[in-house]
């Protein structure tokens, strides 16, 4: 399992954002990368999208 994060940042006319991808340590989401905050949206994501799981 890696242990990086990535910070996204966004700045433009339409508004600005930072956000952490990190990889799921525990729980449903573990070993896949995940928005910090946005986990629900990831759950969701992964369930529907027919990835391969890592488990």
């Amino acid at each position: 399992m890696t242990q990086d994060w990535v910070v996204i940042y966004r700045d433009d006319q339409n508004g600005h954002g930072q956000w952490t991808v990190v990889t799921a340590r525990h729980g449903p989401l573990q070993g896949r990368r995940i928005v910090s905050g946005r986990e629900a949206e990831c759950q969701a994501y992964y369930t529907n999208c027919g990835c391969k799981s890592y488990e």
